[in-house]
């Protein structure tokens, strides 16, 4: 019960937020990332932005792990992150609302209708830190859309602006329990609000300038504030473009509290807050993002405009802890312990739990459980992993199959572990899909498919 009353309580919260946007301005070779974060129900926003290295620990927790004060599970996934970042949030350092790695990948959320996927084979991470663990683990929209099905997520209604280093944008909406995808041709406008893309798209073309015979009329309902942010882009003339994007975000809505352009090509990110419009800026570069330096954060209401680099602090649980209060003291009751929570929550986040061995290399032991019928069968399995010369390799063994089958392209990345193997009759190939976490490798083997999800679970604990 309690899981369930948080769950109303914070997607209630979230869908006073109705009129955030994302979009890429293009100024010749030059590319900008641009968000709004809105939220009607409180007059301002207070958070911070996080300058992140690469190298540093994660643990990934579920939705109803972080959220509810009487869930103990533990983690769901451990990974090292490979790409240093700049985030924004409003919950803390490992909860970002968005932001931009050092490979150029972007991802921000947009308040939408949304039921994720549910898949007990994959680990499960809370919206936040899924929107984290992109920023770690990938370089382009590509890679993010290739390894949608290896990672699910929870939380509450949002949907997903991503954008790269090539001009690549894609929007990653979640409508019946799987993923909707749209990008390249689907994508023809590189603005994503809280609308449904085709339906957007569709009220443009009925649109004066855009094949259609409506006139433009300046609004601020969903559809309309859409398509005035297509039109501004349309009608971008080389102007100062920094300018322009916050212009271009005022222009779409009323209850902007944060806005945040990033100049892609000249590593700076700029940003202003509903309570004082000054443009405030910070370069980021890879003396920022270089392993073993300690995070640095910036409060969001620190005073414009201008460059306000040196006035990056070394993060502290103390600072996050006062962020996540103030949140959470907005969603739970006077019966919660709100201080608690909130020191459990970030504590969570950022104090990772000792593992064994990080790595995977090594034997492995445990069970191959096959669907059958209405039941399962379960097979002993031994999984072997070497490292020759820096590349992983192994074979797998199973009593009830015969003779060991050599790994193919077997992949460690971002805590997933990843290889293909072979029959030892010829007869089929099995695709095994692993996450490390506090149970060793746990995942599935078989076929991925959308349509059909009967896979075999794998359960592997490291051999003593």
């Amino acid at each position: 019960m309690r899981r369930a009353v948080v769950i109303v309580l914070l997607t209630c919260f979230a869908a006073t937020a109705t009129a955030c946007t994302s979009f890429l301005l293009e100024d010749g070779d030059d590319l900008y990332f641009v968000h709004s974060l809105n939220q009607g129900s409180v007059p301002a926003v207070d958070g911070a932005a996080y300058l992140n290295p690469r190298g540093a620990r994660k643990d990934g927790y579920s939705f109803a792990a972080l959220f509810d004060p009487e869930d103990d599970s533990g983690p769901e996934l451990f990974w090292r992150s490979r790409y240093g970042s700049v985030t924004f949030s409003p919950l803390g350092k490992e909860m970002p609302d968005g932001g931009l790695n050092e490979a150029g990948l972007f991802i921000w959320e947009m308040g939408f209708d949304t039921e994720y996927p549910v898949d007990e084979t994959v680990p499960t991470l809370f919206q936040m830190q899924w929107m984290q663990y992109q920023l770690d683990n990938y370089t382009t929209v590509d890679e993010v859309l290739d390894n949608l099905h290896r990672v699910t997520l929870d939380g509450w209604g949002w949907h997903y602006f991503v954008a790269d280093t090539a001009g690549r944008t894609a929007i990653i909406d979640f409508p019946d329990g799987r993923p909707e995808i749209f990008t390249g041709p689907a994508m023809p406008v590189p603005v994503c609000g809280n609308s449904y893309y085709p339906e957007a798209m569709r009220w443009l073309t009925e649109h004066e300038g855009f094949g259609g015979d409506l006139p433009y009329r300046q609004e601020f309902s969903e559809i309309p504030r859409f398509i005035t942010g297509v039109k501004r882009l349309q009608e971008f003339d080389g102007a100062d473009p920094v300018p322009f994007c916050f212009e271009t975000l005022q222009a779409m809505s009323v209850n902007v509290r944060w806005s945040v352009v990033f100049d892609v090509t000249r590593g700076t990110a700029h940003f202003n807050t509903n309570l004082d419009h000054g443009i405030r800026s910070f370069a980021f570069g890879p003396e920022d993002y270089a392993e073993g330096r300690e995070t640095m954060m910036l409060d969001m209401n620190t005073p414009g405009p201008g460059d306000v680099k040196d006035r990056f602090v070394p993060f502290t649980l103390a600072a996050d802890e006062v962020y996540m209060e103030q949140i959470l003291g907005m969603l739970f009751d006077d019966a919660t312990d709100i201080p608690a929570l909130a020191k459990r929550m970030v504590g969570r986040m950022n104090i990772p739990r000792p593992v064994v061995a990080e790595g995977v290399v090594g034997p492995w032991h445990g069970t191959l459980t096959v669907p059958q019928g209405d039941g399962f069968h379960e097979l002993p399995l031994t999984l072997l992993l070497n490292e020759d010369d820096g590349v992983l390799c192994g074979s797998l063994e199973c009593s009830d199959l015969g003779a060991a089958m050599p790994l193919v392209n077997p992949r460690f990345h971002g805590g997933l572990l990843a290889f293909v193997t072979d029959m030892p009759d010829g007869s089929d190939r099995l695709d095994f899909r692993l996450h490390l976490g506090t149970d060793g490798l746990t995942g599935s083997a078989g076929t991925w498919d959308w349509e059909n999800r009967r896979r075999a679970v794998v359960k592997l604990e490291r051999s003593r």
